[in-house]
């Protein structure tokens, strides 16, 4: 009802010079309604504390609930405490039931981008430093049944749909694995790699590997 009165104030014609200005957007910062909205102007919006915002679909919520939890996962978990495992445990099933996604406590995961946050997986002793873009349906993680041959994924790289990134290998900083390929071997920064196993197919340069990716 709040919003219909508020829509309806903006449709209907002003009187005067005054009335106009009653339309106008209002930014009152500190005003909050049910929800935790925020009210703007004559409507309401969401606001996500500082969400990233994706260029091409606007503020992408799950984004942002889903490395939020993975970070709380890891960092409860790591306490050593016997609630805090069982705490962790119970976020990490969420992210699976919810989102497919399966991220070990002991993988070192930054600050990343996840622009389809699905089905993805990341192996015990992986690191994935910040600004690395994660597409969907990527395996980071070890190609034998050992425990100890993880790759580590360097700044801004990006790997795309159905990437595998298997092995004791590194992914160089702004390197690129193109969609459905497989990693055995390690990636210079800054290469374009694609292909079963992939090999170098180009070159990127550091401001190009900086761009937010397109969806």
């Amino acid at each position: 009802m709040e919003l219909r009165s508020a829509l309806l104030r903006a449709t209907r014609p002003a009187q005067d010079g005054a009335g106009s200005a009653a339309c106008q957007p209002r930014y009152r910062h500190n005003q909050r309604c049910r929800g935790g909205r925020r009210r703007i102007g004559c409507g309401t919006v969401t606001i996500v504390g500082a969400a990233r915002r994706n260029p091409l679909s606007g503020l992408f919520v799950p984004e942002v609930r889903v490395l939020r939890l993975i970070h709380q996962a890891q960092r409860v978990e790591r306490g050593g405490t016997w609630l805090g495992k069982r705490l962790g445990h119970l976020l990490r099933y969420r992210l699976a039931k919810t989102w497919g996604i399966h991220v070990h406590p002991k993988a070192q995961v930054g600050n990343i981008r996840l622009p389809h946050p699905t089905s993805i997986v990341i192996g015990a002793g992986s690191i994935v430093e910040d600004g690395v873009v994660i597409s969907q349906q990527v395996t980071i993680g070890t190609k034998d049944d050992s425990h100890r041959n993880y790759p580590t994924v360097r700044r801004n790289a990006r790997l795309y749909v159905g990437a595998m990134v298997l092995g004791p290998i590194e992914v160089g900083e702004g390197a690129i694995v193109g969609a459905n390929s497989v990693v055995l071997s390690s990636v210079d920064p800054f290469t374009v790699v694609a292909g079963s196993p992939a090999k170098p197919v180009g070159s990127t340069s550091a401001a190009t590997s900086r761009q937010p990716p397109a969806t």
